[in-house]
């Protein structure tokens, strides 16, 4: 799998979860998605939007509320999705085991708060001037992963 096509799946497992599904057209699924993150509605993205957003797929996430998520919580996570979507979707339908056990800095097994809200690394790519994730950037990348 793609370092892009990675992001996206997570991207789109951050904001939309089952909704990736029902939204086929790129343009219309770029713009979901920004607009979910998007809290303040000006447009751009900011780093503390898109961690935000990644904050709440945590707690959906972390079915047990040990405060750490686990391979087992993803892959229900996923299901979850697959479920919502009818099995339509299943590129963007959840975390993958390998992009969460990347997200593990200390290698305990376990992806804590801390370790899953900052894994903003397209964020990062993208975010060149510092001002932002802007629609079109978004939409970008995420036509990139098609």
């Amino acid at each position: 799998m793609s370092i892009i096509r990675g992001v996206a799946i997570v991207l789109a497992a951050t904001v939309l979860g089952g909704d990736a599904g029902r939204a086929q057209e790129p343009g219309r699924f770029a713009d979901r998605m920004f607009d979910r993150i998007d809290a303040d509605r000006d447009g751009v993205l900011t780093r503390s939007e898109v961690q935000a957003a990644r904050s709440r797929m945590f707690d959906r996430i972390d079915t047990d509320r040990d405060g750490a998520l686990i391979a087992a919580e993803a892959e229900a996570a996923r299901n979850q999705a697959r479920a919502r979507t009818d099995g339509r979707s299943t590129r963007f339908a959840g975390m993958q085991g390998e992009r969460l056990a990347a997200l593990d800095r200390n290698r305990d097994g376990r992806v804590s708060r801390d370790e899953f809200v900052a894994g903003t690394g397209w964020f990062d790519r993208l975010d060149t001037t510092g001002r932002g994730v802007t629609k079109a950037q978004l939409a970008a990348l995420i036509n990139q992963a098609r």
